[in-house]
């Protein structure tokens, strides 16, 4: 089981927008969102 992944990228807005079209269609979504970071996952029970 992967509990999570990084990755480092050098524009995180543009990123970040990449990430919100491929995840959105899988039911994840933005988690956490700071200056450095954001993070996707679902937030389910059911899953």
């Amino acid at each position: 089981m992967i509990d999570h992944v990084g990755f480092e990228v050098s524009d995180l807005d543009r990123s970040s927008r990449f990430y919100d079209a491929v995840f959105y269609p899988l039911g994840a979504r933005r988690m956490h969102e700071s200056e450095h970071a954001v993070a996707y996952g679902i937030n389910d029970a059911r899953v």
